[in-house]
């Protein structure tokens, strides 16, 4: 007779077997998860896997300035145009786009195909070209914002085309980016010396095949040197199938070894898609670590790191690339102990500089070295890391804590740091409610570091700091109801009231209790189906989109209203350990359909629009379009959270299952990585609950403890002890009974039961936040001050008058003599040397013509038309000295002579602002995208025109004197209209260098102007 046990084993091994079948097609998994892209151009982005990302449009030519060929934070090339024979092959013609996670093909309505890879390690680019007849190719790379042939230099040299941007061709020997870009096709072929001009992208020459053919490769390399780049293509020429099923191989068996099965197949596909666009940002430039996001942060951040390792790497059994990680950034800790950094991990290491701005960075390191040794079981690596850790503690307790034990830190040093003119847009210095959790949680976790080491003294002094700070924190940060965390205490002492998500980091160093109604309130007040907002939306400042021009620029509502698509995770993870899976499911599964059908292809994005814009059924996207702790915290919460995997190896190999299924999965089955073993986990939760473990990958004995729900009321735990080739199971029968069995184990399984089941009971039915599509939100009301228009600022009147024509020497832009520019290659040579300015005005506006030497356009903002050049136009009205303002402000550091006191100032960045003797903005001209056909700026010109009307700034007269302040444009990241860029004493990638004294202008060239 069939007994349940058996009859359960029989449904595990035919659930497992079907759902194995569902894969075992003839095609590798790479290709059954291809994502078919019909009609509207999505996004796609390949990496590989070192420094270089190719970054692009389906359907259409590349849009972004980011887009194209990225190489050590470098862009290389915006785009490229294919012709058949004389005609091009446009890609807006795309029928449709299959994109792959090894890459991307395009049917076009003609009946060409093409296919796109970006090779692993290589900074190559592969295009496979076939043609329905017999064509000659014609190929050209475009660039962004160069439109000369003399902004280049290239050379044609054994079939390879050859392209250098001049202006990287003067990096200094400090420089470590590659600086060629070499094309090269599989047919006989010749340089096409013909420029081409397609709206903002230029290209200095093209390569022509010399035969007529239907299939054609063409390779694009970067390199460092001609011989290097051309060595490049031939190897990949003569390699291309090769290399590009590699690449494939590589994937395929990531999937495999971390293979996930449930009953969703869309899960499935999305939960692959996520581990493969999260790998892809684990990079190698210059050291080991993970690309925050694309495109623009392709460098390395700690605090995104640390969250981005347990579903980066962790989870699926990645241990040597999580210990490259960690040791990585170890190697950049501040060991100083006169700094007050010291003891401090890095919060950003690019390729040309390092920053320790950054409070949660260093706890977040020290909780991720103990997850790695959980996982790992790498004790050497506890005994080499103890030092780093042992500073980390000391350095917060010496410069970074108060008589509370509470660390302190700045305004922007939590992960809410954006930054604008007037200082932090989410200031929460200087303690914040998260960084005390951080803190506690690395103070326990320090304290078990050292118990493992023999070092019980220090392990007891760790343990009790972190006792007494945390009964501070219950006593201070919790409100009288026990319902709300505030969000920080000021300097003062007073307290935040804003309700943010940051409560929900606070978990483990409050009560049960209480962590239960601050759940409740974050999901009431803070949750939408698609994700966790940075701020309520009953706070006045609450933004419902990341960007609204011209009323407010995006890092006004980066943290104070927009949705984090990585705050999920978190949330997840409390709504799993009260429950609440099936509440948690919602996010997940919103998520899925994020990665499988809107944005970017196969990834999750930064950020989402708080509320949908009116007219419009669902949020808009924003932020990167692929951003790693988002990707990580998914992965991480089916393996932690969903199938409940905890691990310990303090003390003892023991596994902790405690599985809480949405009823979304019937059935799971996954292979799980722990050191350098594995098991296999199936899980069943239908009528009944049933957990199997496989011990086929078991190396040494593993103890398991699995929970099983018996009832509302009790849960059960059943210890058993498993070895290589033996298996376990535990169920829940028809009468909710609890049978256990193993199979070959080394002793019978243990049955616990509790008695009370407390979590499950202290937190009720979850609900979500709904949006109101009429709902008044008081920052779309814009400013207080009027804002003009494009048609305002823009227009022209050839008849008017003339006040004065001046001009300025070119090649005096460098301060006192000694400035130099920051050492990004976008800080091109000339765009802070004004050259001349001419005024006219009419009976209406004031006209201004600005001329520089040279203006640039990185494309970050296209509707400005340039970029990092910042300018001021100080106008004395009425000819008194000493009567206006003689500080210029906006950080230039500049003071007038006192016969240049203004009345009115202009200052023109990514916009115009009209300010009064006072700093009161009279007007301001904030760009819209829409803009960009007549832009603020224009590079081929190197001016800046635009008109005021003379009811802000008044009627024009010979008494009026000028004076025109140039330096760099710093918008600090987040768009507008900018402020001076520091001058410091030595240069660095994003700041000025050459100043002897500190307080000197950052001001690079002065035009003055009098009648």
């Amino acid at each position: 007779m069939e007994t349940n046990a058996m009859k359960i084993t029989k449904q595990i091994i035919l659930t497992l077997l079907f759902n194995l079948a569902t894969f075992a097609g003839e095609k590798p998994l790479v290709d059954q998860i291809a994502i078919d892209v019909k009609k509207v151009t999505r996004e796609f982005s390949f990496t590989n896997k070192e420094s270089a990302f190719y970054y692009g449009e389906t359907h259409s030519r590349n849009k972004s300035s980011w887009q194209g060929l990225n190489v050590m934070a470098r862009e290389f090339f915006e785009d490229y145009l294919i012709f058949s024979e004389t005609s091009i092959i446009p890609k807006m013609d795309t029928r449709s786009a299959i994109v792959y996670p090894y890459q991307l093909q395009r049917f076009y309505k003609n009946g060409a195909v093409e296919t796109v890879t970006l090779l692993d390690s290589m900074p190559v680019l592969i295009i496979e070209v076939n043609f329905q007849v017999s064509s000659q190719l014609k190929f050209f790379t475009l660039f962004s914002d160069f439109r000369k042939k003399s902004d280049f230099e290239f050379d044609y040299k054994d079939e390879v085309l050859l392209i250098a941007r001049k202006n990287h061709l003067k990096r200094t020997s400090a420089a470590d980016y590659p600086v060629w870009v070499g094309v090269a096709i599989n047919s006989p072929a010749n340089i096409y010396d013909e420029e081409y001009h397609i709206e903002r992208d230029f290209s200095p020459a093209g390569i022509i095949s010399n035969e007529k053919n239907t299939q054609f490769t063409i390779a694009i390399a970067v390199g460092d040197t001609k011989e290097q780049t051309g060595s490049m293509l031939k190897h990949t020429l003569a390699n291309s199938t090769a290399l590009i099923e590699k690449r494939k191989d590589r994937m395929e068996n990531l999937l495999k070894e971390t293979m996930i099965i449930t009953n969703n197949q869309q899960f499935n596909k999305a939960l692959m898609w996520a581990k493969l666009s999260l790998d892809a940002l684990i990079m190698n430039q210059i050291t080991k670590g993970i690309f925050a996001g694309l495109p623009w942060f392709n460098n390395y951040w700690g605090r995104d790191s640390f969250i981005s390792l347990a579903g980066a790497t962790l989870v699926t059994g990645n241990f040597e690339e999580a210990k490259k990680i960690l040791t990585s950034f170890a190697a950049y800790q501040e060991t100083d102990r006169r700094n007050t950094n010291y003891g401090r991990i890095p919060n950003i290491i690019t390729t040309t500089h390092k920053s320790y701005n950054t409070a949660d960075g260093t706890p977040r390191f020290v909780i991720s070295a103990l997850d790695y040794f959980k996982y790992s079981g790498d004790k050497k690596f506890v005994k080499d890391i103890f030092p780093v850790i042992q500073r980390s503690i000391d350095g917060t307790l010496k410069y970074h804590s108060d008589k509370d034990y509470f660390l302190v830190h700045g305004d922007e040093e939590t992960w809410m740091d954006a930054v604008g003119l007037a200082g932090p847009w989410t200031p929460r210095g200087n303690r914040a409610n998260d960084i005390q959790a951080l803190w506690y949680k690395q103070l326990l976790t320090a304290s078990e570091f050292a118990k493992i080491l023999g070092k019980k003294e220090i392990s007891k002094k760790w343990l009790k700091i972190a006792g007494v700070l945390r009964q501070n924190f219950n006593k201070k940060f919790l409100n009288p109801e026990g319902d709300f965390i505030y969000d920080h205490i000021r300097a003062d002492g007073t307290i935040d009231l804003q309700n943010r998500p940051n409560q929900i980091f606070c978990a483990e160093i409050i009560y049960d209790t209480v962590r239960a109604k601050v759940l409740t309130n974050v999901c009431d007040k803070l949750t939408y189906l698609y994700g966790v907002a940075s701020l309520s939306p009953e706070d006045a400042n609450f933004h419902p989109y990341h960007q609204h021009l011209p009323y407010y620029v995006k890092d006004a509502a980066y943290h104070n209203g927009t949705v984090w698509t990585w705050l999920s995770g978190e949330l997840i993870s409390e709504l799993c350990k009260f429950g609440k899976q099936d509440a948690a499911y919602l996010l997940t599964d919103n998520l899925t359909y994020q990665i499988l059908d809107r944005g970017a292809v196969g990834t999750i994005s930064e950020l989402i629009d708080a509320v949908p814009r009116l007219g419009e059924f669902e949020p808009h996207l924003s932020g990167t379009f692929s951003q790693a702790w988002s990707l990580a915290e998914f992965i991480r919460n089916i393996y932690q959270d969903y199938l409940g995997i905890k691990t310990d190896y303090l003390n003892k190999r023991i596994v902790n299952i405690n599985p809480r299924l949405p009823s979304e999965f019937k059935k799971v089955s996954a292979t799980i990585k722990l050191g350098n073993e594995s098991f296999i986990l199936n899980i069943k939760s239908e009528e009944t609950t049933s957990v199997r473990i496989v011990g086929s990958g078991l190396r040494q004995p593993l103890e398991f403890n699995v929970s099983l729900n018996k009832s509302a009321d009790s849960t059960a735990i059943v210890k058993s002890i498993l070895k290589k080739n033996s298996d376990f199971q535990a169920y829940v029968d028809e009468l909710g009974a609890i049978n256990a069995e193993i199979n070959n184990g080394l002793s019978k399984p243990v049955v616990k039961i509790l008695a009370k089941n407390f979590i499950f009971n202290i937190v009720d039915e979850i609900k979500f936040l709904t949006t109101d599509p009429n709902q008044d939100y008081p920052v779309l009301h814009g400013p207080k001050h009027p804002l003009l228009k494009n048609s305002e600022i823009k227009k022209r009147n050839p008849d008017a008058k003339l006040l004065f024509d001046v001009t300025d020497p070119d090649g005096d832009d460098n301060g006192d003599g000694n400035y130099l520019y920051p050492k990004n290659p976008n800080f091109t040579p000339g765009i802070f040397d004004v050259t001349g300015l001419k005024v006219r005005y009419d009976d209406e506006s004031v006209y201004f013509d600005l001329k520089f030497k040279r203006l640039t356009n990185p494309g970050w903002h296209n509707e400005y038309g340039f970029q990092l050049t910042y300018t001021a136009i100080a106008i004395d009205t009425d000819g008194i000295p000493n009567s206006g303002q003689r500080e210029v402000g906006m950080n230039s550091n500049y003071t007038l002579e006192p016969n240049e006191a203004f009345e009115k100032i202009i200052f023109i960045g990514g916009g115009i602002r009209l300010n009064d003797s006072n700093q009161v903005t009279l007007a301001e001209y904030i760009p819209v995208d829409k803009d960009v056909s007549n832009p603020l700026g224009d590079v081929s010109s190197s001016t800046v025109e635009f008109c005021i009307p003379q009811k802000f700034i008044g009627n024009p007269s010979d008494n009026w004197r000028f004076v025109v302040l140039v330096g760099s444009q710093d918008d600090h990241g987040g768009a507008g209209i900018g402020e001076f860029r520091n001058v410091e004493k030595q240069a660095s990638e994003w700041t000025g260098g050459g100043k002897s004294n500190k307080n000197a202008p950052n001001v690079y060239d002065v035009l003055k102007v009098s009648k």
